[in-house]
């Protein structure tokens, strides 16, 4: 199915049922492109569940849409991806609108799909929504009423790459709740939520790097377990608490941000990696003492004090 400039709306009713795909095409299923309009689905625009009983259903999925340069007015979602295992999967939403809607983009199962230059206006839940399936998200602006990106994945092992990309959310920007296999990428991404610009809650591998996090609370980390987490070389402006790090975070490591916040640059309730030495000897006394078991406080801060001594008699000389 090809839509090249055309418009796709209801004619009787307020709503009508968006298009089904069974899939199976190799190049692609359902495509719009050149200021294709569409509008008014009670339902997602371009589903790939196809509508059949268990256990026919099972032979379809993993459906490809190709949508560029197309506007989408009042649907309740653009498409809702779908393959009953794990699969590459070539769908792109490219410099694509859509405004208003429940959902944008949500996906299950399906691997390396594209969503780039798009603009996602006044959604009231979530933008982007992933269960197993993972993403090239890309210099897109996003404002939602809940989540940004929310990430529910038990992990097929694919990283996605979030990169360039404006969070203008009124609660959360990214948020994924674990488990990730690989180490997702969210690099060079501007962050001006509301409320909390990024949250890695449970076993999640991620990596923090050079982005603007300006949220009234920065970045949080729960419970990540053995999960990698790296938050490097980002600008945190603006914030009540910058990071925040609670529970069990074993291989939680930061390093080279730059804080400017009001209350918290950084809180630690739990456990992070012990590589954590910043330059300055002050900042140096803090991290170890975030990391020292409760009983081992007094004799760290007598070895420090001694170390104080012998820096400031060497400054002397």
């Amino acid at each position: 199915m090809i839509v090249n400039g055309g418009k796709l709306t209801n004619g009787c009713g307020d709503f009508w049922q968006g298009v089904v795909v069974y899939g199976g095409n190799s190049d692609f299923d359902v495509k719009f492109m050149n200021n294709a309009v569409i509008e008014n689905t009670a339902v997602a625009a371009v589903s790939m569940f196809a509508p059949e009983s268990i256990p026919i259903i099972w032979g379809y999925g993993n459906g490809i849409l190709h949508a560029e340069n197309t506007t989408f007015n009042n649907v309740r979602r653009i498409v809702e991806l779908m393959s009953w295992t794990p699969l590459p999967n070539s769908s792109y939403i490219r410099n694509c609108t859509q405004n208003g809607g429940r959902w944008s983009i949500t996906n299950w199962n399906c691997q390396g799909v594209e969503v780039k230059d798009c603009i996602f206006n006044n959604i009231t839940d979530h933008c982007i929504v992933s269960a197993s399936g993972s993403f090239l998200i890309e210099s897109n602006t996003f404002n939602s009423g809940m989540n940004d990106i929310l990430f529910n994945n038990a992990s097929a092992g694919i990283a996605s790459i979030i990169k360039g990309n404006t969070f203008k959310g009124s609660n959360v920007g990214y948020n994924s709740r674990g488990t990730t296999f690989a180490q997702n990428i969210i690099v060079n991404n501007r962050f001006q939520t509301s409320w909390l610009d990024v949250l890695n809650d449970g076993h999640n591998n991620f990596d923090l790097l050079r982005n603007e996090i300006t949220g009234l609370f920065g970045a949080a980390s729960f419970a990540n377990g053995l999960g990698v987490a790296d938050v490097d070389f980002n600008q945190f402006n603006t914030n009540l608490m910058a990071l925040t790090v609670i529970d069990q975070n074993p291989d939680f490591n930061f390093f080279e941000n730059c804080f400017n916040s009001s209350y918290s640059d950084v809180f630690v309730n739990g456990t992070v990696s012990g590589i954590i030495f910043p330059d300055s000897l002050d900042q140096q006394i803090i991290a170890l003492l975030m990391m020292a078991p409760p009983l081992q406080v007094f004799h760290q801060l007598l070895v420090l004090l001694i170390l104080f001594i012998i820096l400031s008699h060497q400054e002397q000389m």
